[in-house]
Order: C-alpha cells, then sequence, then structure tokens
C-alpha cells in the first residue's frame, strides 16, 4: 500500500495540526484613468524566481506573475512541481489554479514554513510545497519530500535518478512490510533502484525511516 507523493493525490488526514498563513498584498490605486504598476521580484511565500506586478487602473486593477515561462494570473499561484520552492531550474515553475477549497488530504510543508492540512490547503493560499522537510514535523508523522506519513506503519521512499538530471526525484509513503513487524528498520525494507548505485537506508531521531533508491 502506497501513497504516490509527487503528484500529492489527497489521502486520509490523520488528525494533524494545521497552520495557515494569509496572503498579503499591496494594492496601487491609480486615478482619473491613469494607470499606476507595483513590481516585487520577491515573492511572500518564499519561492524564489518570480516576478509579482499589480496594475491599477480607473477600471479595476490586474494582477500578474512571471512564473518561469508562464504568466499566472490572480486566480492562479506559481508553484514549483519539483518542491524546490524555485531554487531548481526555471522549468519547474508552473502557473495553477488557486481553487477555493481546502480539502483534506495528507498534510504537507509548505515553501513558506508552515504546515497546512492538505496541499489543496497550501495551493489556497498560493503556496508551494517543501519537499526538504524543512518544516516541524506533524504530531504522529513524519515528512517525506514535503508530504506527511503517518509514523510506526509507514517508511519514506525516495527515488532519485542521477544519470537523468531533468527528472525530478519521486516520494512514496510505504507501508512497512509484515517482516518489520510495525517497527521500522533498515533491515526489514525492501531493495530497490535499479541502476549501478545500491540504495541507502537512513533512520532519523524519530526511528522513522526512508530508503533511498537510485535509478540510471
Amino acid at each position: 500500500m502506497h501513497f504516490p507523493l509527487v503528484s500529492f493525490r489527497p489521502a486520509k488526514a490523520f488528525g494533524l495540526v494545521v497552520f495557515v498563513t494569509a496572503c498579503n498584498g499591496n494594492v496601487v490605486v491609480g486615478s482619473g484613468g491613469s494607470t499606476a504598476t507595483s513590481t516585487s521580484t520577491t515573492s511572500p511565500h518564499t519561492t524564489t524566481g518570480v516576478t509579482s506586478t499589480t496594475t491599477a487602473t480607473s477600471t479595476g486593477t490586474k494582477s500578474t506573475t512571471v512564473c518561469g515561462s508562464e504568466m499566472c494570473d490572480s486566480t492562479q499561484a506559481c508553484i514549483d512541481d519539483s518542491g524546490a520552492c524555485g531554487k531548481g531550474p526555471a522549468s519547474g515553475l508552473h502557473c495553477v489554479t488557486k481553487g477555493n477549497v481546502c480539502s483534506d488530504g495528507q498534510a504537507v510543508c509548505g515553501c513558506d514554513g508552515n504546515v497546512y492540512m492538505s496541499q489543496g490547503c497550501a495551493l489556497l493560499a498560493g503556496v508551494g510545497v517543501d519537499a526538504s522537510n524543512k518544516c516541524a514535523a506533524p504530531p504522529a508523522g513524519f515528512f517525506c519530500g514535503g508530504v506527511a506519513c503517518p509514523s510506526s506503519s509507514f517508511y519514506c521512499l525516495e527515488t532519485a535518478h542521477p544519470d537523468q538530471p531533468g527528472v525530478a526525484t519521486t516520494y512514496e509513503c510505504m507501508q512497512l512490510p509484515t517482516a518489520c513487524n510495525g517497527t521500522a528498520s533498515c533491515a526489514c525494507l525492501p531493495n530497490c533502484g535499479s541502476g549501478p548505485q545500491p540504495p541507502m537506508c537512513t533512520i532519523d531521531a524519530s526511528g522513522d525511516a526512508t530508503q533511498h533508491c537510485f535509478t540510471g
């Protein structure tokens, strides 16, 4: 049993604390049909490589964001689907519709350092998922590529592609094998990977395991 984390498909939540931040933005007001423009090169949600512009006229305001090779409107967020929060290649940046529902799912670590109940909740706030796991671990869980796995019954499967620089590392919450008897141990985890580099297993201070796999 596993939950794919790269596509961030919602799974049943398991009682995690939710922290949601407000979206702040400056609006420049024009008068008499004039146009005023404000440009910011730093995202309020710490996604680098993003330029936001707010233009105000007598007929209303229009906000746009340069997101890699795309241009997002005010209903979209600039999301780095590689989990690097804009610090990786610009090809990872894409405009994604924010939606209007904070859906249930697996808790995620946001690029702003806050924990959200699901990827949908983070997206609603215009925040991407941080795969570096810089957020504090949620109760009864641990982060695996920015998405929370339940402790004690799951381990994190990380698959890297060192010979394919354009292919993002993937992360999955995997149920511990029966042989582990409910306790994460490198000895009971299955082999993985298809390249010449053997897998590497790590156990963190809380006893949660990550199996690092490499493909050619």
